[in-house]
C-alpha cells in the first residue's frame, strides 16, 4: 500500500526504470517506457484503469516475458533483475547502461560500479582478461581515441596499440554488466 499517488507514482518509476534497464541489456534497440496509468485488478477479475494520479493504494507485479524467447533468456532477466532490485552499485550500474547515447565517461563509471561492488577488478572475476581490460580503460582515457570524452587531457595516455572504437567498447560494457549481474545472481563467477 502506498500512502500517496505521487508514491505508487515514484515506486513505479523505480521499477520501470529496472524493468528497462535490464531488458536494454538484452534488447540494445528497446524504447524507453513511460508510466501512463496505473491497472487495478478488482475482486471480480475485472480490470480497471486509473490515469496517473491515482488512489492511495496500489499493487503491482511483474513478468518477465519474450515472445518466442527461450527459457534461458527469461530465466536470466528474472535473475538480473532480481539482482538490479537489490540496489547498491550494481543497480546504478544497470540504470547508467540504460541511458541513451552511450559515451566513454559513462561506460568507464559503468565499470567502475561493477568493480566496487565486488571490492576487486573485473578481469580479477573473470569476466574478462587483464589485456581486455586494459584495452578499455587506455581507450577511455586516450583523447586520441575517445576524443572529447576522454577522462584526461590530450597527450596524458598514449592510446593503446589496437584502440576500441567506442561501439566495441559498448559491447565489452554490456557483457561486463550482464555477467556480473548473474554472477551475483548465483552467487559464483562466470568465466569471460
Amino acid at each position: 500500500m502506498f500512502a500517496s499517488a505521487a508514491d505508487a507514482r515514484l515506486k513505479a518509476a523505480e521499477a520501470i526504470e529496472e524493468f528497462f534497464s535490464i531488458g536494454r541489456l538484452i534488447f540494445l534497440n528497446l524504447s524507453p517506457i513511460s508510466i501512463g496509468a496505473a491497472t487495478e485488478i478488482l475482486s471480480s477479475g475485472e480490470r480497471k484503469v486509473h490515469p496517473f494520479p491515482v488512489s492511495s493504494t496500489a499493487r503491482m507485479s511483474y513478468f518477465v516475458d519474450e515472445p518466442n524467447g527461450s527459457e534461458i533468456r527469461k530465466l536470466k532477466a528474472s535473475a538480473m533483475l532480481g539482482t538490479a532490485k537489490a540496489g547498491g552499485a550494481l543497480r546504478t550500474a544497470v540504470v547508467l547502461w540504460a541511458l541513451e547515447a552511450p559515451n566513454w565517461p559513462r561506460l568507464y563509471r559503468i565499470v567502475e560500479e561493477v568493480e566496487m561492488h565486488f571490492a576487486t577488478t573485473i578481469d580479477r572475476l573473470g569476466f574478462c582478461s587483464d589485456a581486455e581490460r586494459r584495452r578499455f580503460t587506455h581507450s577511455a582515457n586516450s583523447a586520441a581515441v575517445a576524443g572529447n570524452d576522454s577522462r584526461h587531457a590530450s597527450g596524458s595516455f598514449a592510446p593503446p596499440k589496437k584502440p576500441l572504437e567506442l561501439s566495441e567498447a559498448v559491447e565489452f560494457v554490456r557483457t561486463i554488466v550482464e555477467r556480473s549481474l548473474l554472477s551475483n545472481a548465483i552467487g559464483g563467477r562466470i568465466e569471460g
